[in-house]
């Protein structure tokens, strides 16, 4: 019955899980921090309690869903290395750096501002405590900037080439970060101001030709396989 859970499937499995998981917490923290920005920016306006009493019943939502997000995304971080060893090793170079410029730029601005958010609002002054709930709001969007980077270069990697120990070695951090999805957003935007097709049809289109090909990993269409058997036959001759 379990012969035809190998190891690979078991991972899958496990990976998935987690993945599934920890993704609700984020996605809903995103959205949750913007809306607690314009719930505080309509409290200051206005000056209006309903606004205050909604941002704080919210914020206590907010703070448990990003604790959650925060244990869930360390599991997953770690099954990186613990499930995709080997994708961890020879991507590294480039996943670990973007996942690392996204606890830099993002998570540490949204852990430290969260703390004025939870435990300032009756401690420093309005102008103060709005703008750490802009900081936390904002740096969520930099959270997912870096996060939808690294998942972008994993669906069409570009931007890299192999070394001589098979790992991926960064040569165009730009075009990591900002290609192909620059790329394709200028395609569609050109295809619906020419007024070509549908905006529908527009990004379906788009996002065929955006697909990656089987062998669009390796550059020059060079597979590990194949420049293992060009080195055999080099040592032969």
């Amino acid at each position: 019955m379990f012969e035809a859970f190998d190891a690979v499937l078991l991972a899958r499995m496990q990976f998935a899980f987690t993945v599934s998981f920890h993704f609700i917490f984020p996605s809903f923290s995103i959205g949750l921090a913007s809306f607690l920005m314009v719930l505080e920016a309509q409290w200051l306006r206005t000056g209006k309690g309903v606004y205050a009493n909604l941002y704080r019943y919210w914020l206590k939502i907010f703070a448990v869903a990003f604790g959650m997000g925060v244990v869930s995304g360390i599991v997953m971080s770690y099954q990186f290395g613990t499930n995709w060893s080997v994708f961890s090793d020879k991507a590294g170079p480039i996943i670990g750096p973007l996942m690392a410029y996204e606890v830099l730029t993002a998570f540490f601005l949204e852990a430290g501002f969260l703390g004025v958010m939870l435990f300032g609002i009756n401690k420093v002054g309005k102008n103060l405590h709005f703008t750490a709930t802009c900081a936390v709001a904002v740096g969520t969007f930099i959270s997912s900037f870096w996060i939808l980077s690294a998942n972008s270069w994993m669906q069409t990697p570009v931007g890299y080439e192999i070394a001589a120990t098979q790992s991926v070695a960064t040569i165009r951090p730009s075009g990591v970060i900002a290609k192909p999805a620059g790329d394709c957003i200028q395609l569609l935007a050109e295809m619906i101001q020419n007024e070509e097709t549908s905006v529908p049809r527009a990004t379906r289109q788009v996002a065929r030709k955006c697909s990656p090909g089987p062998t669009r990993f390796q550059p020059n269409s060079m597979t590990p396989r194949n420049e293992a058997s060009r080195k055999k036959a080099v040592s032969t001759s």
